[in-house]
């Protein structure tokens, strides 16, 4: 039996739920088995121990950054982290440096090699390294969706894929379903660059945590398996 805030949704297989560990910041001094419980990682050898987190694997935008974006056809789009160098192909094969700034929002057409492939609004591709690139889950506002609120942003993540072709079959179908009253949303199908294979995950988003709590009761009375993941907002 499945609640939410304290009151039954319904039911769900057993085998279909994992177990969660809430991280509250202070570290552990003893757990139930006694000793000193879990020790917090060590960093790698190139990264200091106070560097900043690396980015989350999605991202929220503001409308009018997706919407110039969206104007070309592409396997989904990233927003850019942090400032990164690329190089622009010209239309006479010539090569041009110019550096992405953080917030950027641009077509994706592939990635190989840790190398992605992107279209500029003004009609050239682009070569950039995927680090510092994250996938767009959703631009903001949207019709339809709460909200959005100060703080941090949530989505729910239905399922990972090899193409996005595969994710946007995959979300046709969601939204045929089950995810109906998001049918006229923009395909939520959104880029993951993981140990050098570019994958689509499907989802919807953006969420508050109490949103976010409430969707996914709503999703799983109707059978789908629910995996809540944090966003960066831009």
């Amino acid at each position: 039996e499945i609640p939410i805030g304290g009151q039954p949704i319904g039911y769900a297989p057993a085998d279909s739920l994992d177990p969660a560990l809430m991280v509250t910041g202070r570290p552990a001094v003893g757990g139930a088995l006694g000793g000193e419980g879990p020790r917090p990682p060590k960093p790698a050898a190139n990264q200091p121990a106070d560097a900043p987190p690396p980015h989350r694997s999605a991202a929220v935008v503001p409308r009018a950054a997706w919407d110039k974006a969206a104007q070309t056809p592409a396997e989904g789009y990233v927003v850019v982290a942090a400032p990164i160098s690329a190089t622009e192909i010209l239309a006479n094969r010539k090569r041009r440096s110019f550096t992405l700034r953080k917030g950027d929002v641009v077509a994706l057409i592939g990635a190989a090699d840790g190398e992605a492939t992107l279209a500029l609004p003004a009609g050239t591709r682009a070569l950039a390294p995927v680090q510092g690139l994250v996938g767009v889950a959703a631009p903001y506002p949207l019709p339809g969706m709460p909200p959005v609120e100060p703080g941090m942003l949530y989505g729910i993540r239905l399922g990972e894929y090899v193409s996005y072709a595969e994710g946007l079959r995959a979300w046709k179908e969601f939204t045929a379903g089950p995810g109906s009253a998001y049918r006229d949303m923009p395909p939520m199908v959104w880029p993951v660059f993981r140990k050098g294979r570019l994958l689509y995950e499907v989802g919807v988003a953006p969420f508050t945590r109490l949103q976010v709590d409430t969707a996914c009761g709503t999703l799983a009375q109707r059978g789908l398996d629910c995996t809540v993941i944090e966003l960066d907002t831009f």
